[in-house]
């Protein structure tokens, strides 16, 4: 599960590359490595994301619209698969599904401490918020949904418009000591999905092998139900190996595609090693004995 760890680092690499991708389209694009180089840096992160989700279906049973919480105090989740955001906060997470519907989530008051509900799409943009900067820690509910459904005119719920039918709501909760452990599951506890769609769509099943092949367009065209108003000429170019569009590539042409998965890995995996990560914390918790990273 150590992959799954470095899944989070790798999707924070991309953002580095996407400028790359950018200037180099001050080119017209003709040929099939061309576009695969960039539509794999532009799918990188949502393949990475396929990846964690499934881990957390897999490690903490993570299901449809229902929330999940780690009720274990920061300092002993040190160690385990799934990585803690921090040390200073309990998590948790809900995998919202709205495919067959909107999905309603109500959330606690919470005026003593720091809480943070941050939504991240299908595409890892962080589309919304909730909690103590996002609406002053009131109570409420939000109704997340898609342009292609309609909301009741008296709905009383904040409605939240996502783009794809799949959302994560990571939650963390700041925590002094473990005093505090129980104030902060009871808190967790009142996390609720108070209305959902009984049905919702398979999610994508992770596979290296098939996420760095010419088959990674297959994830982006499950996981996408319209492409981006605002990226429709960069769609326009990735139509030609299959992105939200149907083809047949000759043999010759399924490994210039590969040429290009593998020219953008192999620029993704270089800027990786130019991150900086964190603050120093995990240098010192490697010193500390029994603590195992």
């Amino acid at each position: 599960m150590k992959k799954l760890r470095n899944s989070l680092i790798l999707i924070v690499a991309v953002g580095m590359l996407i400028s790359c991708g950018d200037q180099k389209k001050s080119a017209k694009k003709t040929s099939l490595k061309d576009t695969a180089y960039d539509a794999f840096i532009y799918a990188y992160p949502m393949l990475e994301q396929v990846k964690t989700i499934n881990g957390m279906f897999d490690f903490i049973g993570m299901k449809p619209n229902v929330p999940a919480m780690n009720d274990k105090f920061p300092m002993d989740n040190v160690g385990m698969p799934i990585v803690a955001p921090n040390l200073t906060s309990m998590t948790g997470g809900i995998f919202v599904d709205i495919s067959d519907g909107p999905v309603t989530m109500q959330i606690p008051e919470v005026k003593d401490r720091y809480i943070v509900y941050q939504c991240i799409d299908v595409f890892t943009h962080n589309f919304y918020y909730m909690g103590t900067r996002g609406n002053n820690g009131e109570a409420g509910q939000f109704t997340f949904y898609n342009k292609n459904q309609k909301l009741s005119e008296n709905i009383e719920s904040t409605p939240v418009l996502m783009e794809g039918d799949h959302a994560i709501v990571v939650v963390r909760i700041d925590i002094k000591d473990r005093s505090e452990i129980d104030k902060v599951r009871e808190i967790q506890n009142n996390i609720k999905i108070v209305n959902a769609p009984k049905k919702s769509r398979v999610y994508p099943e992770y596979d290296n092998e098939k996420a760095h092949s010419p088959g990674f367009v297959e994830y982006i065209n499950e996981l996408l139900i319209e492409i981006p108003e605002s990226e429709k000429t960069e769609y326009e170019e990735f139509a030609s190996i299959g992105i939200m569009n149907e083809v047949i590539l000759s043999e010759a042409e399924m490994l210039e595609v590969q040429a290009g998965i593998d020219s953008a890995y192999k620029a993704i995996e270089l800027e990786t090693k130019n991150l900086e990560i964190g603050n120093g914390i995990l240098e010192k918790l490697k010193l500390l004995e029994p603590v195992i990273i």
